[in-house]
């Protein structure tokens, strides 16, 4: 999953911002178990930037 803008790097989000949100149907008891990996996060230019990954379930 991924989120981008070709909007100019003063447009851009410079805070918290939600990439996705994302809707599972399961069957059945058993609790899911939901791992989240952040591979790469970059600015305007390409260049890499401090990033967090956050999962929350309701």
């Amino acid at each position: 999953m991924a989120d981008y803008s070709l909007g100019s790097a003063g447009v851009l989000p410079t805070g918290r911002s939600r990439v996705a949100t994302i809707h599972v149907q399961l069957e059945g008891a058993a609790a899911p178990d939901y791992v989240v990996n952040l591979m790469a996060a970059g600015g305007a230019g390409g260049e890499p930037i401090q990033a967090s990954i956050e999962f929350d379930t309701p």
